[in-house]
């Protein structure tokens, strides 16, 4: 579960960064496509873990 957080966490915040710095994003919405990114992250390598799990893969 925490390498789950960590990885979303880290890829959340490199989307933030190279928005805020490469495209002129305003700090909110910089954010929000981050709290995005953060829960689809995190429901990716959910379901990739439930699935590799599953079906004996690992």
């Amino acid at each position: 579960m925490a390498r789950r957080l960590v990885i979303s966490l880290v890829l959340a915040l490199v989307l933030v960064v190279l928005q805020l710095l490469l495209g002129r994003v305003a700090i909110g919405t910089a954010l929000l496509t981050g709290l995005i990114a953060f829960v689809v992250a995190f429901l990716v390598l959910l379901a990739s873990d439930r699935w590799f799990t599953r079906t004996g893969r690992r």
